[in-house]
């Protein structure tokens, strides 16, 4: 049987109270599930017990309230646990699950348990076993659904209310088919998740009929004439440094935009002229030449301090970080400010009058349509872009190619 416990959690929310967690373990497994009490350090008897009732200090005016409420979530809890043994094995995890939705099938509600994963979602970030962007795709579905059903139990969540809540998708938001396509199917997956804890009920699957395949968005890329125009552009200083940053990943053959942002002084070799970093996504040791063009952007913010980020992106107390590449602060960081860089750079097309959408992914996509012009081979490529197999590096030369045969097309057929 899972064994309960009443704990404080030991970081304190900015008015300095501690919300109170039950500790939940199971085969040497620990989840916590959080209470709605919020209360100081102080007010908290650590030793208390179900048996006492008296875990909130007598001090606190609503001491007997909170305890009774403590004590209901422990008894509700070990009934939870109770079911599940009796059904054969389970998880730590599936108790608190089942607990949070509201245990049986027939009172679990959907959008309850998707705040549920949310919190998941959320505790993995700070962990570093996730991203902040796949815990902020979930909050953002979770909050839109909460807003058009606050309360969906699971029996409710049918392929007729899925057609009406994808309808309301494109007529209350604006959304385009492939923004409703991918908010539907975290649904989908958050549904499924569900359903294997035993909380949805069995039967057909209520996504079946939904449409969910999205048509993969076309990644534009610059031409050498619109690089060399938008590395002459005089622009204020906001949209100066979003230049620079996609400069420097096209110069530096393509690079990511976090490893961009990470370069600092230390990582400049400049007696052989080259830059090293550690690429990471894959952990690789890679280094790149200076050129012309790399100089010309790295001259804009040389001299540094050798422990400074290069480029004025990323918080300068994040570069103290021992480990940089662990640290979910700095990941989430580095994700915000690259949306940031996204609509900058959306608004220096606009002035060039660029008709074309690009983001800092892109700017490896520019570099690979470049080189392949170049004559670069596809072992090359496959090195300058860092990619593990020459299958990934193939699907940017596919994009290639496709361009290629367009402008080939057109000028056959142009003039007919």
């Amino acid at each position: 049987m899972a064994t309960l416990k009443a704990t404080l959690n030991p970081r304190p929310k900015k008015d300095k109270t501690h919300q109170v967690l039950i500790r939940v373990t199971h085969a040497r497994a620990v989840v916590y599930a959080g209470l709605d009490i919020h209360l100081p350090k102080k007010d908290w008897h650590k030793s208390g017990s179900l048996e006492n009732r008296n875990w909130v200090k007598a001090g606190h005016p609503l001491s007997d309230i909170f305890n009774e409420r403590i004590a209901e979530a422990i008894r509700r809890l070990r009934e939870v646990a109770a079911r599940l043994e009796a059904a054969g094995a389970y998880t730590a995890a599936q108790v608190k699950a089942r607990y949070l939705a509201g245990d049986a099938p027939e009172q679990a509600d959907f959008v309850a348990f998707f705040a549920l994963q949310v919190e998941e979602k959320e505790r993995q970030v700070a962990s570093g076993e996730g991203t902040y962007s796949n815990f902020k795709r979930h909050r953002s579905v979770q909050r839109k659904l909460a807003a058009y059903a606050p309360s969906l139990p699971m029996e409710k969540l049918t392929l007729q209310f899925l057609q009406a809540y994808r309808s309301h998708l494109f007529t209350a938001y604006g959304n385009a088919p492939n923004s409703v396509a991918k908010d539907l199917t975290v649904l989908r997956t958050v549904y499924y998740s569900a359903r294997k804890l035993g909380l949805a009920p069995p039967g057909a699957d209520p996504f079946d009929g939904v449409p969910l395949t999205y048509e993969q968005p076309r990644k534009h890329t610059l031409t050498v004439t619109e690089l060399k125009a938008l590395k002459e552009m005089a622009l204020p200083e906001r949209l100066h440094h979003a230049r620079n940053l996609y400069l420097l990943q096209f110069f530096a053959n393509g690079a990511r935009v976090g490893d961009m942002m990470l370069l600092r002084h230390g990582h400049i070799d400049f007696a052989r002229r080259r830059v090293h970093y550690t690429m990471q996504k894959t952990g690789k040791h890679v280094s790149f030449r200076i050129t012309e063009g790399v100089a010309w952007v790295l001259g804009q913010y040389l001299p540094a301090r050798a422990d400074a980020f290069l480029l004025p992106f990323l918080s300068g107390k994040l570069a103290s970080d021992p480990h940089p590449l662990r640290s979910a602060a700095l990941r989430q960081e580095i994700e915000s400010k690259t949306a940031v860089v996204n609509r900058l750079l959306k608004e220096i097309l606009k002035l060039m009058g660029v008709d074309k959408h690009i983001t800092t992914h892109t700017a490896r996509h520019t570099f690979a349509a470049v080189a392949a012009r170049s004559g670069t081979n596809a072992a090359v490529f496959q090195g300058l872009l860092g990619h593990s197999s020459l299958r990934e590096t193939q699907h940017y030369l596919d994009e290639f190619l496709e361009e290629e045969t367009d402008a080939h097309s057109e000028r056959i057929y142009g003039g007919i």
